[in-house]
């Protein structure tokens, strides 16, 4: 599988996730991406009818999950103590998904 990343893409990622990705780092993190992208095309290359979903053939490990207890809850006025901006029992965060206009 060759990259399917570029520079539009490396922005995009950037804008989505915060991060100013100033013009001379773009070309390291394409790098990056792409070596990543390939590391993971390794998986193309297996074929799933050899394999079942639940083979742990490498660790040997098994599934433990733990039995659920019922214990008693915090209060709103507990759960809203620490934090500094609360609106109508909702905590109010910043805002962290933008459209394209944005």
């Amino acid at each position: 599988m060759k990259n399917v990343i570029d520079i539009d893409t490396i922005e995009k990622i950037g804008k989505l996730s915060g991060i100013e990705i100033v013009e001379g780092e773009k070309e390291k993190y394409l790098k990056h991406f792409a070596e990543i992208l390939d590391y993971f095309s390794a998986l193309d290359d297996i074929d799933e009818k050899t394999v079942s979903s639940g083979n742990h053939m490498v660790t040997n490990l098994k599934d433990i999950t733990r039995v659920d207890k019922d214990e008693e809850s915090l209060t709103n006025d507990q759960v809203f103590l620490n934090h500094k901006k609360c609106l109508n029992k909702h905590f109010k965060v910043e805002r962290i998904l933008y459209n394209e206009d944005n």
